[in-house]
């Protein structure tokens, strides 16, 4: 019921929202709806009202993940069933389609067809979502997030997949104004990283990718474009053997630089996000997958 109660209050809008989870704190608490590890504490720290209210508003979207392709794994498997004829071996007779009678045209036997697999469960694979905090972009604790709620609808869109999330948050990444979540499919944690905010340079520590990133993940990026070694970044999302959604806030010359120099580029797709309605219209992961995939 609390949870039915957020969805249907987070209409009301975001400072609303805030005030009514300070104003029942002690309830929630009871209820266990907001989390025990101290959280709303230190600099840049969002507190629960602000993860709760993205969590929740992230909801009334369903952004759509294109599967990868399906490649052939070799191996027979039962597919459908055909009416059993003599001239056919009576193992493959399916006994419970077959009313345990043993006779042409009434025992029922398997068809079988060559397996197929998407590599990972249902053709989704992880993500690796990072988003921009620095100064240059709103302060999702302060007011409505663009970039946080559209990472959150991607961050849904894979968790309710089955699949795990890593979250890369920066600012000067080099100056140490980053926060890296591993993998996990623990939605609090990850909301907590992508509602932290630092508010100063935009820069990339492009070796961190690399740390986090797991074998065939895509990667979820949205900033506004405006970063210091965006040439690095952008060479770097080119090379790399994944697919890539790439969304910038807003309109900018180094968003339309971007999008330019990643234009002949099979793995990687760009949105641009300028107001709420923006978002439901991505489709992540678009791009065509590598040969090398």
């Amino acid at each position: 019921e609390v949870d039915q109660g957020f969805q249907r209050f987070v209409d009301q809008g975001y400072y609303a929202f805030r005030a009514m989870v300070e104003d029942f704190r002690e309830e929630l608490e009871i209820t266990r709806n907001l989390p025990e590890d101290g959280m709303g504490r230190g600099r840049g720290i969002p507190s629960d009202a602000d993860i709760l209210y993205y969590m929740n508003r992230a909801g009334f979207y369903a952004l759509r993940v294109r599967t990868l392709p399906m490649e052939k794994v070799g191996g027979l498997h039962p597919h459908s069933h055909s009416p059993w004829e003599v001239s056919r071996p009576v193992e493959d007779i399916d006994v419970w389609t077959s009313f345990g009678k043993v006779l042409p045209g009434i025992s029922q036997v398997w068809e079988r067809k060559q397996g197929e697999t998407h590599g990972t469960d249902e053709g989704t694979p992880d993500c690796l979502v990072v988003i921009d905090s620095s100064g240059s972009m709103t302060n999702p604790c302060e007011e409505l997030s663009y970039a946080v709620l559209g990472a959150g609808c991607a961050v849904d869109a894979y968790l309710n997949r089955d699949r795990s999330v890593a979250v890369y948050n920066f600012s000067d990444a080099l100056a140490g104004e980053r926060e890296m979540v591993p993998f996990t499919r623990d939605r609090r944690k990850v909301y907590g990283a992508l509602c932290r905010y630092f508010g100063g340079g935009t820069a990339l520590h492009l070796p961190d990718f690399d740390l986090l990133r797991r074998e065939r993940s895509d990667i979820f990026i949205i900033t506004d474009m405006q970063i210091t070694n965006l040439e690095a970044v952008t060479n770097y999302l080119q090379g790399a053997q994944c697919r890539v959604t790439a969304v910038h806030v807003g309109r900018s010359q180094e968003a339309e630089r971007f999008r330019e120099a990643v234009n002949p580029s099979k793995n990687i797709c760009v949105y641009p996000v300028e107001k709420q309605e923006d978002i439901p219209r991505i489709v992540l992961a678009e791009v065509e997958a590598r040969v090398e995939l």
